[in-house]
C-alpha cells in the first residue's frame, strides 16, 4: 500500500512540484560541489523516477551517476526513461543486509571506485535506523567527496499570522501520519552525521519561505508540504475504518484544510516550511602519508602484491630492486601505524622491452606513442582491502604521473588486469586522461608459478592496454 502512493498520478506531479520548488534552494548547492571538477561519480539514494536525478546532475563534469530506489516500479521507470552511459538506476532497499554487497556489485560494473558526491532527499526520515545507513554509506564516500542531504524540519515552520493555529494543528496531525516519517528529522541529522565521523557539517539551507504576493510559490509550497495529508488519511481509513486517529483527522480535513489553505495563499500572509539541506565530508579517521619503498616495508608489501595482482608475480627479491632505482618510483600510502594502505610502482622503461611485456608487437606502441626510446610504466597498483573504497587508486595513479612528467617522459602506458570483461583499474585510468589502445590476452601466461586470484591453474587472464601521451624530452 504505501508503495502504491508513490505510484499515483497525483503523487508523481507532486514530485514534479517538490522538485522545481527545491531547485531555488538546492541547486546553488550542487552547483558549488561539482564545480570546476571532471570525472565526478555521483550516488543518489531515493532516487524516485530519476527526474530530479536527472535535472541535478545532467552536467559536463558528472561522469557516473548510480540511482537507488526502494520502488520497483519506479525505478524501472527511472532507467527506461534516463538510463544511458552515464545513468543507471537500481531497485533496493537499503535496510536489508545484503544492501553493501549489491552497491559494490553496482559499482563494480560501472567502474566506479568510490563516490565524489553521495545524495539523499528525504530518504533518512522514513528508515527504521537512519544512523546506520549513514555508517554504511561513509566507506563509499572518496576522500574528498561530499554527502549532501535534505530533510524535513518541522520545528522550523512558521505561517504568519494565524490566529487560529490552524499550522501547528495540521502539523501534529503530520507528525502522527506514517506515510509522512519523522518530520522533525533534520533537526537531528548535525548530530547524528558527527557519531558517524563526517566532518565538517554544514548546515546550507533552513526553510523554504513565501511571502506577501507570492502566490504562485506559495501554490507550490502547498502541494509540496500540504496537499498529500487528505489522501493519506483516506487509506489509513481503508485500511481501518474504525481507527480513532484517522477518522478524527478526517473530520479536522473536512473542518479546517480548505481554510488552512486559503491563509497559505492570501496576500497578507508569510510562510517559512522547514527544509535542511546538510553537507559533510568524511574526516578520516586514518590520514595517510606518502613513502618511498624501502626494505622496512618489503614484507608487507610482497604480501600485499600477493593479493592484489597475485602470488608470485613478483618476488620479494625483485620488488627490493626497485630501492633507490632512479629510473624507478615505488611509492607507498601508509597509516600512522605504518600499515600500507595502497602502493603504485612505476618505472621508466625501453619502448621494446614494454611491448613485450604486454604482448604487443612495437610497432603498435610506436603508431600511438611516437618513436620514442623510453616510455614511462605503471608497473603495478593496488590497495590494501579495507581501503579500497577510499579512492586511492586514483590518487595514486595522479602521483604516478606528477612522477613522469619530473622525468620528463613523453608517454606513458598501464597493462592493467582484464578480468572477464571488468577491468578494476578502467575508470580511474581514464579519469588521469589515458586511453584505450587495444586488449591483448592471456599476459600472464607464460609465468608457471603465478598463482592468480580469480584462475583456476595457470593464469589465463587478458589485459587492457592503455596509453597517456605526455610532453617531455623524447616527445616526437
Amino acid at each position: 500500500m504505501f508503495e502504491n502512493i508513490f505510484e499515483s498520478s497525483k503523487e508523481i506531479d507532486r514530485l514534479a512540484v517538490q522538485n522545481r520548488l527545491l531547485k531555488e534552494y538546492e541547486e546553488p548547492v550542487c552547483l558549488r560541489l561539482l564545480e570546476g571538477r571532471q570525472g565526478v561519480r555521483v550516488l543518489d539514494v531515493g532516487c524516485n523516477n530519476g527526474s530530479k536525478t536527472a535535472a541535478r546532475f545532467s552536467r559536463s563534469g558528472v561522469s557516473t551517476v548510480i540511482g537507488l530506489e526502494y520502488n520497483q516500479t519506479l525505478a524501472d521507470r527511472a532507467q527506461e526513461a534516463y538510463g544511458d552511459d552515464r545513468f543507471s538506476f537500481y531497485r533496493c532497499d537499503v535496510e536489508q543486509p545484503e544492501f553493501p554487497d549489491q552497491l559494490r556489485g553496482w559499482m563494480a560494473e560501472r567502474q566506479v571506485e568510490a563516490f565524489d558526491l553521495i545524495h539523499l532527499s528525504f530518504v533518512l526520515m522514513h528508515l527504521k535506523d537512519p544512523n546506520k545507513l549513514l555508517g554504511i554509506l561513509k566507506p563509499f564516500l572518496a576522500p574528498a567527496g561530499r554527502l549532501l542531504i535534505v530533510e524535513a524540519n518541522d520545528s522550523s515552520s512558521v505561517l504568519s499570522p494565524d490566529p487560529e493555529g490552524l499550522l501547528t494543528e495540521f502539523l501534529d496531525i503530520l507528525a502522527q501520519d506514517p506515510f509522512s516519517g519523522d518530520r522533525y528529522f533534520g533537526g537531528k541529522v548535525p548530530k547524528l552525521l558527527e557519531e558517524q565521523g563526517y566532518s565538517p557539517v554544514k548546515l546550507e539551507c533552513q526553510t523554504i519561505d513565501a511571502r506577501g504576493p507570492e502566490r504562485g510559490k506559495k501554490e507550490d509550497l502547498f502541494d509540496m508540504f500540504f496537499s498529500y495529508l487528505p489522501e493519506d488519511v483516506q487509506i489509513l481509513l481503508e485500511q481501518e475504518p474504525d481507527h480513532p486517529r484517522p477518522v478524527q483527522w478526517k473530520r479536522w480535513i473536512q473542518q479546517k484544510f480548505e481554510r488552512l489553505q486559503q491563509l497559505v495563499l492570501a496576500e497578507g500572509t508569510s510562510i517559512s516550511m522547514g527544509l535542511n539541506i546538510f553537507t559533510a565530508g568524511r574526516s578520516e579517521d586514518v590520514p595517510l602519508r606518502v613513502q618511498r619503498l624501502t626494505e622496512k616495508y618489503l614484507d608487507q608489501i610482497t604480501q600485499l602484491c600477493g593479493q592484489c595482482v597475485g602470488e608470485n608475480l613478483y618476488s620479494k627479491e625483485e620488488l627490493a630492486s626497485a630501492i633507490g632505482q632512479p629510473d624507478q618510483c615505488f611509492e607507498l600510502l601508509l597509516t600512522p601505524e605504518d600499515e600500507i594502505g595502497g602502493y603504485c610502482w612505476s618505472r621508466l622503461t625501453p619502448l621494446d622491452a614494454a611491448a613485450a611485456d604486454a604482448k604487443l608487437p612495437p610497432g603498435l606502441l610506436r603508431e600511438r606513442l611516437g618513436d620514442v626510446p623510453m616510455v614511462a610504466r605503471i608497473q603495478s597498483v593496488g590497495t590494501s582491502p579495507a581501503f579500497r573504497t577510499l579512492g586511492l587508486c586514483r590518487e595514486l595513479l595522479e602521483r604516478a604521473l606528477d612522477w613522469f612528467r619530473e622525468m620528463e617522459a613523453s608517454a606513458a602506458i598501464c597493462t592493467a588486469w582484464k578480468r572477464g570483461g571488468f577491468v578494476p583499474l578502467a575508470s580511474n585510468l581514464l579519469k588521469c586522461g589515458f586511453q584505450h589502445l587495444t586488449d591483448s590476452r592471456m599476459v600472464w601466461y607464460g609465468r608457471k608459478d603465478l598463482v592468480c586470484p580469480c584462475c583456476e591453474g595457470r593464469c589465463k587472464c587478458g589485459a587492457a592496454i592503455y596509453y597517456k601521451v605526455l610532453k617531455g624530452k623524447w616527445a616526437t
